[in-house]
């Protein structure tokens, strides 16, 4: 209710200032906590050529499709995620539960014990015993891990460690580079120049190496180098970076960026069987 609410208010606000004279892309701008540079610079795009409607459609597709995307890697995650914390509430409780019966049977009797065996008993003693500062000491740990990811530095790190990750990479990569494509192509196909173009999608990629790897691309461009020339890098796929070259040598950049989006797409939910 309270995000029907909201919504609400902004499309309340909306019409109060279009209505008072003001574009759609300006009144959209004074919410941008709401509308991102993305969606601020196709209205704007719209408006100026006149085709508002068909950019507002294209919006309406990109965003379904985007949230599709979003909402099948969070399923392929959250799976694994599942099994690995079953996996490790049950290795928890064997260790701590389970072994020190064991022992008693097993080992009463014995005077000494294989230094593999004194190991595992030692780290079965230690759960049982401290099992409570343990379990503190990881909320703990958790909860800076996230802090850590909320900075620069850590988001970097972070995104760096799921590109290289095995088999996870590789589904995020081919996630990352669908949805660049598909940015990339509604931005420039609706009049939106290469360059603004690389901006906002650096801004909404939501991968920072690939943000960053992006506002370089920008900067290349700016300095007279072909988008396929700058936009190589280790983790930009390299069938897509020549795809991209060709649509810009035969001036058919549209069709060979919404051929990356697809191929990329399809790769992604490919790979999510796997994962």
């Amino acid at each position: 209710a309270a995000v029907t609410d909201n919504l609400k208010k902004v499309v309340e606000t909306l019409k109060s200032r279009v209505t008072g004279g003001s574009q759609l892309s300006a009144a959209m701008e004074e919410q941008s906590a709401i509308f991102s540079n993305f969606y601020v610079k196709m209205v704007q795009a719209g408006e100026a050529s006149g085709t508002l409607p068909m950019i507002l459609a294209q919006i309406r597709d990109f965003t379904e499709r985007d949230m599709e995307a979003r909402a099948k890697v969070k399923k392929a995650l959250r799976y694994p995620m599942f099994v690995f914390g079953a996996l490790f509430i049950a290795g928890y409780a064997q260790v701590a539960f389970v072994l020190p019966k064991m022992a008693k049977t097993l080992f009463s009797g014995m005077e000494s014990l294989p230094l593999p065996t004194r190991i595992m008993l030692g780290v079965s003693d230690f759960a049982t015993q401290y099992g409570l500062i343990f379990f503190v000491c990881m909320a703990v740990g958790i909860a800076l891990l996230k802090y850590y990811i909320g900075t620069p530095d850590g988001g970097y790190n972070f995104d760096l460690l799921k590109l290289n990750l095995p088999k996870f990479g590789a589904m995020v990569r081919s996630s990352v580079t669908a949805r660049f494509a598909k940015m990339l192509n509604v931005l420039t196909s609706s009049g939106v120049q290469v360059v603004d173009a690389l901006s906002i999608a650096a801004e909404t990629v939501d991968n920072m190496v690939f943000e960053k790897a992006l506002k370089k691309a920008k900067k290349d461009v700016l300095g007279g180098i072909p988008m396929s020339v700058a936009l190589e890098s280790k983790y930009m796929p390299a069938m897509a970076i020549g795809l991209i070259s060709i649509g810009e040598r035969s001036g058919a950049l549209s069709e060979m960026l919404e051929g990356v989006a697809e191929y990329f797409t399809s790769d992604m939910e490919e790979k999510m069987e796997g994962v």
